[in-house]
């Protein structure tokens, strides 16, 4: 499907910062001895949106997944354009009720004034309450919907790469394409959500038009 995605980053004083739906402190935030290298930590909220059955017709019988308001802690460290990282949140409101950490790393190069090149690789655990909400059937979702009913165990969930080039237009605007492939691994990849009626592999693409102030 094809969708408007408005995206916007506030950071204040290198502190606080507000990254779409994720706000977060660098309680520790150290420069490394080369220009750009850095290492940063520390507690991080995040608004993970929910799932409706409405919203394709593999899902129905299903029920909903309701928005989770998720809280924890991430590490960042980068040297010589490349980072490495690791961010975990645990669902603290009522969606869906499990442990996420996710390990990212990614390089990034301006090649002059105008361009620049960033790619990344990530990996994402999920514990068993996470993987049940999105993948498990219950008896009554079994019933319902028509699948089986399967309970999924905790476990790397997903595998992701993207890959993006931008060119800075002025001091201020800048156009980004992007690509990116995730598959789904493990019990995720087993669900008969998706092994029936869905794809283990996901595949995006993006334009993207930025404003700096």
């Amino acid at each position: 499907e094809v969708s408007p995605l408005p995206m916007f980053a506030v950071g204040y004083k290198d502190l606080i910062f507000l990254e779409g739906p994720k706000l977060g402190a660098n309680l520790l935030n150290v420069e490394g001895p080369g220009p750009g290298d850095y290492l940063r930590a520390g507690p991080l909220l995040n608004y993970r949106f929910g799932r409706d059955q409405g919203d394709n017709d593999a899902l129905r019988g299903l029920g909903d997944v309701d928005g989770s308001v998720e809280a924890g802690a991430f590490v960042e460290y980068g040297i010589r354009g490349f980072t490495v990282g690791a961010t975990a949140l645990q669902d603290v409101s009522d969606g869906h009720g499990g442990l996420t950490v996710e390990f990212q790393g990614g390089y990034s190069h301006q090649f002059d004034e105008h361009w620049f090149v960033q790619a990344g690789v990530s990996a994402t655990w999920a514990d068993d309450d996470y993987v049940q909400s999105y993948f498990g059937i219950n008896a009554s979702q079994a019933l319902r919907s028509g699948y089986r009913q399967y309970s999924p165990e905790a476990g790397f969930k997903d595998v992701g790469l993207s890959a993006a080039l931008g060119y800075a237009l002025t001091e201020n605007w800048s156009v980004t394409g992007r690509v990116g492939y995730s598959r789904l691994l493990g019990d995720a990849a087993d669900s008969p959500i998706v092994d029936q009626e869905g794809s283990a592999n996901a595949y995006e693409a993006g334009v993207f038009v930025g404003y700096r102030f």
